[in-house]
């Protein structure tokens, strides 16, 4: 089933952006985009994801059931600690509500 994202439902911090969409189920779902513009290795890429995951996993008693969420990676992502996306994640879910 394709979920549209809209301009209108999307909040941002330095380190990504996120696009909100309902999606009708008792879920929450969740996709990572790590472009190569971040860096053109995959090992990277992969490892931005894999912190992402973690930050969504701690934080996500923070959203309410039936989102979608697509988080979008910028470029300054690369040279942070897990810890400051996790805080950056934490901000984002908060303010959704």
């Amino acid at each position: 089933k394709n979920v549209r994202f809209t301009k209108e439902n999307q909040i941002s911090s330095i380190f990504f952006s996120i696009k909100i969409a309902g999606n009708k189920t008792e879920s929450k779902r969740f996709g990572i985009i790590v472009s190569k513009r971040i860096d053109k290795r995959a090992v990277i890429r992969n490892k931005i994801k894999r912190q992402i995951r973690r930050c969504i996993e701690e934080n996500e008693k923070y959203l309410l059931v039936g989102k979608d969420l697509l988080i979008i990676t910028r470029p300054g992502i690369k040279d942070i600690e897990t810890r400051e996306i996790c805080e950056s994640v934490k901000k984002l879910f908060k303010k959704i509500k």
